[in-house]
């Protein structure tokens, strides 16, 4: 995937009690990914700036912006739950009074515990990428921001605007700090065996972009490790973002 050539990009953290981003193949047992995939990405960065669930999706789509996500560095690493829910039935119950309602059917979802995500954004329409900056700068969002579902409200806060650059012709592995798409990099040139021991290296096949009409029209494969500690790997094409501490990361 050709990344948009701009000049710098804006970080922002965001973090929950829990997270949910369904995985589309289950439903009455709904299991979640452990980060958002880049179509939550989007509609989560378009909520900052007001733009509905039927408009954002013209303004994200790849050849527009830039998202990439890294999951924060942590010793125990992703942690899913489960959460019992009851689904009411309010359609035959004759009333609009809750205590009157008899008919549940009761459901476990599955859920990241305590999620935190560091987000990395750039996009090609002015008035989009300033908005996102002045919104982020001011604690300020349009549309109340949520990971995966509207019960799981979001905090957030503003890293800052750094430099982005290409990373040049590589002739090996290096660091990547965000989340890996495996389609992305050099054919057998993942080193799973560096790094922190104890590593955990876990693969999710994901949404990766999706039309107007909410249809989905790619998928790929992505690879994390569950602490957040960097992936060894060669990319065909990476930024760098420099920060106090540059990272190099991968865009979805």
């Amino acid at each position: 995937m050709e990344s948009i050539q701009t000049e710098t990009a804006l970080v922002v953290d965001v973090w929950s009690d829990y997270a949910h981003f369904r995985k589309p193949y289950t439903t009455s047992s709904p299991l979640t990914f452990a980060f958002p995939p880049r179509t939550a990405l989007a509609g989560l960065v378009a909520a900052f700036i007001g733009l509905g669930k039927d408009e954002y999706l013209e303004h994200f789509t790849r050849d527009k912006a830039s998202l990439a996500v890294a999951l924060a560095n942590s010793a125990i690493g992703v942690v899913k739950t489960r959460i019992p829910e009851n689904f009411i039935d309010t359609k035959d119950s004759g009333s609009y009074k809750m205590c009157k309602i008899k008919n549940r059917t009761q459901i476990n979802l599955e859920v990241v515990y305590a999620p935190r995500y560091r987000i990395f954004i750039q996009h090609q329409e002015p008035g989009v990428y300033t908005a996102l900056k002045n919104n982020f700068a001011q604690h300020h969002s349009v549309y109340t921001p949520y990971l995966g579902i509207s019960e799981f409200i979001a905090g957030y806060s503003f890293v800052g605007e750094f430099p982005c650059s290409p990373v040049q012709r590589l002739s090996g592995p290096i660091p990547i700090t965000s989340v890996v798409s495996i389609d992305q990099v050099k054919p057998g040139s993942i080193v799973f065996e560096a790094g922190t021991p104890g590593n955990e290296y876990l693969k999710e096949r994901m949404p990766g972009e999706m039309l107007p009409g909410r249809i989905t029209t790619s998928y790929d494969e992505i690879l994390y490790e569950r602490h957040g500690n960097p992936i060894l790997a060669e990319p065909l094409e990476a930024s760098t973002i420099a920060m106090q501490q540059p990272v190099t990361i991968m865009w979805l």
